[in-house]
Formats: structure tokens, sequence, C-alpha cells
């Protein structure tokens, strides 16, 4: 009875305060309990970067299930698309000289489209600062582990848009593939 967009951008938007407060409520309960920084500005950030990830991850979710015409085919498929974008999201194996090892190399591309990537990073870059804003001096060691990760040279409000642009372009996939 209504454009096919319309109906997803209201789903959307009825899901929203779901999504903005189980994030919430984890955050809040494992932030502090793991130890993180305690300044409020910190918290913030790593909410969003939460809250954009499961965003992009909902959006990736229905973007699967919009393009097959069965349920049992999108379940089937789904482990195939997110075991990689989890491997390559930087927290299981190094990224750091991916494109260089065999057979890593072949797939390595797929860490461009994987929200763990651009959240994990913006998390540790986040968490982890490089550098000492009471001295201004370098922590080596930050820069040594960013490195080994493979996130050197990110930032933390570059990850943030790669998430949003990612959320965005899987919501567009979902009202084009419905539209076809």
């Amino acid at each position: 009875m209504y454009d096919i967009w319309v109906y997803a951008t209201t789903k959307l938007f009825a899901e929203i305060p779901i999504m903005l407060f189980v994030p919430f409520i984890f955050l809040v309960v494992l932030y502090f309990g793991i130890g993180f920084s305690d300044k409020v500005t910190l918290f913030c950030e790593f909410y969003l970067v939460l809250t954009l990830m499961i965003q992009a991850a909902t959006a990736m979710g229905y973007a699967l299930s919009s393009i097959f015409n069965h349920e049992s085919t999108a379940v089937a498929f789904a482990p195939i698309v997110n075991m990689p974008l989890n491997l390559l999201g930087g927290y299981m194996i190094a990224l750091d000289g991916i494109f260089t090892r065999s057979p890593q190399k072949y797939i390595a591309w797929l860490m461009y489209l994987s929200p763990v990537r651009y959240g994990f990073s913006a998390m540790m870059v986040s968490q982890f600062p490089v550098v000492d804003e009471a001295t201004g001096e370098n922590y080596p060691e930050t820069v040594r582990i960013l490195e080994v990760y493979g996130f050197d040279g990110m930032s933390y409000w570059g990850s943030v848009l790669a998430l949003f642009l990612l959320f965005v372009s899987f919501r567009a996939m979902v009202i084009f593939s419905l539209w076809l």
C-alpha cells in the first residue's frame, strides 16, 4: 500500500530506541568493569562507536535478508559473509601486512566492508592514546600495538565516518534490493 523506501525508513526509526538502549545497558555494565578510562568523553566516544557498529551490522543483516527470496537461503549464506568480516576485523588476526601473505591476501579487501574493523580501530585509538595529554610525549607501546593490529594511521573520527557510511550503504542496499 506504500513505497518500499517508506517501509524501510519506518522500520529503521521504529528500531532506533531499542538499538540505542540495549548497547547503553551493555556498555554501562562492561565499560567500568573492564577498567577503561573513567572520562565521560571517552565513555561517550565508546558508546557512539558501539551504537554505529550495531546499526551497521543490523543494516548488513537486513541487506543480506533482502537479497534472498527464502529465509533458509539467507540464514545459510549469512555465516559465509560474517566470518571473513569478523576475522578481518583486527582482533583475531593482525592486519599488519595482510596483503602480502597467502591465502589471506585474496580476501583482505573484505576488511574495508567490516563494521568490526572500524569499530575495533576506533575503540583502540580512543582508549589507548598515542600522545600523553599532560607531557605531549608519544607512547611508543601504543604506537607499536596500533601498528601490529594494522590500525596505524587510522583516526577515531575516520573510523566513525566509515561506520556511518557502511550503515547508510547497507540501508540503501536494502531499499534497492527490495525495489528490484
